[in-house]
């Protein structure tokens, strides 16, 4: 109920309610392809015990991985006083996170089912809202070289993506922030890679 309630109303969400039960990985699926703010909460809760100590926990992640201009407050992403980071720093949290294998197969995974629980009779798919390589809704947007990335959007930071590509022997981490739409997130990433 804490996580839910913790959620901005209208947010991304899997419509979890009080009482649900979803396996860590599941609600990893939930985080990372539907942007599910309550499944971040309750991620964060189960883990530090708030969501206050889980800031805390990325805190002291991004200080150990050389971050030097970003605070987190929050761990969804959504728009808050003293809760900011740069393009280099989520660049150097990505870079560390791609190392994960679990990361990697979720971050690259198109589309997911996230199963039956204790309160949902339902099945609930998901997809990774990043076009360029799930282009499903803007086919113009697909990119060969793009295998996993993660996309957010709020009215204060307008469009943001990561995206992980690979061309020949290179393997790239791209981020762009503040964009001010879908197709400049898109075709910058696609520039700065091809460049």
């Amino acid at each position: 109920k804490e996580a839910i309630n913790a959620s901005e109303p209208g947010s991304s969400s899997i419509g979890m309610t009080p009482g649900e039960k979803l396996p860590l990985r599941e609600c990893l699926y939930g985080l990372m392809l539907a942007s599910a703010n309550e499944v971040a909460n309750a991620i964060a809760i189960h883990t530090a015990g708030s969501i206050e100590d889980f800031a805390d926990m990325m805190n002291e992640k991004a200080k150990e991985l050389g971050c030097v201009n970003t605070h987190f407050k929050n761990p969804s992403g959504l728009y808050e006083k003293d809760h900011y980071t740069c393009p280099e720093d989520l660049a150097k949290i990505a870079r560390e996170a791609i190392k994960l294998d679990d990361f990697r197969e979720i971050a690259g995974t198109k589309t997911h089912i996230i199963p039956e629980t204790n309160l949902m009779k339902e099945k609930r798919p998901v997809s990774n809202t990043n076009q360029l390589f799930n282009p499903v809704r803007f086919p113009q947007y697909g990119y060969e070289y793009c295998y996993a990335g993660k996309t957010g959007y709020t009215n204060e930071a307008r469009f943001n993506l990561v995206s992980f590509s690979k061309k020949g022997a290179m393997d790239v981490v791209c981020v762009i922030m503040n964009a001010e739409s879908k197709d400049v997130q898109y075709t910058n990433t696609k520039k700065l890679v091809d460049y």
